[in-house]
C-alpha cells in the first residue's frame, strides 16, 4: 500500500488550488487541502491507471525506477541536458517541444546544466546509445537523428517518430525503451 491522497476529516474541509488557467497550458497546477488536527494521509492502493507498465524493479538497481514518457508525433525540437559533474558526462534528460508549443520532458532535466538544442524535421527519427560506467550503471551517452554508422547492437535504441519513448531512471541507472503509440 502506498500513500496516494489526503483523507479529510468528516467535517467541512477547504481545498486550495491555483486560479484556473493561471498556468501557460491551463488547468490546476497546485492543490492543497486544509489539514490540521493531526489528520493523516489515507493509505490506499494506486488505481491501475496510475501504475506504470512493468518492469519497475531491475535486479541490479538501487530501488524503484521512475518513468517518464513522450509520444514522438509532432516533435519539432529537442533540448539535451548533460550532467557535466559526472566523469562520463551523461545525457540525463531531454525536453521535447511539439507542434503548437507543447513540451514534454523525459528523464531528469535541469536548466542549470549545459543544454544543447537540436531542431528536428518531420521525418527525423531518434537513435539513443546506452553505455555503462565502470560500476556497470547504465546511462544515455548519445542521442542522434541518424542511424549509427558501423555501430550496432543492443546499446542502440531506435525511437520511431510514430512511437513512444520510455525513459526509466533511478539513482545512477537509466533504461530506454521504444514502444508503438
Amino acid at each position: 500500500m502506498e500513500t496516494l491522497c489526503h483523507l479529510p476529516p468528516d467535517r467541512q474541509t477547504r481545498v486550495f488550488f491555483n486560479e484556473w488557467c493561471s498556468t501557460k497550458y491551463g488547468g490546476v497546477r497546485y492543490l492543497a487541502v486544509e489539514g490540521g488536527g493531526g489528520v493523516r494521509p489515507a493509505l490506499r492502493p494506486y488505481p491501475p491507471s496510475l501504475l506504470p507498465p512493468e518492469p519497475v524493479l531491475f535486479p541490479e538497481d538501487d530501488g524503484i525506477m521512475f518513468l517518464s514518457t513522450c509520444a514522438m508525433q509532432d516533435v519539432t525540437e529537442m533540448t539535451l541536458c548533460r550532467d557535466t559533474t559526472s566523469r562520463h558526462v551523461p545525457i540525463m534528460g531531454i525536453l521535447f517541444r511539439h507542434h503548437h508549443d507543447r513540451t514534454t520532458c523525459v528523464g531528469q532535466f535541469r536548466f542549470d546544466m549545459p543544454l544543447e538544442v537540436v531542431p528536428l524535421d518531420a521525418k527525423a527519427e531518434l537513435y539513443i546509445c546506452l553505455r555503462r560506467t565502470e560500476t556497470r550503471r547504465s546511462y544515455v551517452a548519445i542521442v542522434q537523428t541518424h542511424p549509427p554508422e558501423g555501430q550496432t547492437g543492443p546499446q542502440w535504441i531506435h525511437i520511431s517518430r510514430h512511437g513512444v519513448l520510455e525513459w526509466w531512471f533511478s539513482g545512477g541507472v537509466t533504461r530506454i525503451y521504444a514502444r508503438p503509440s
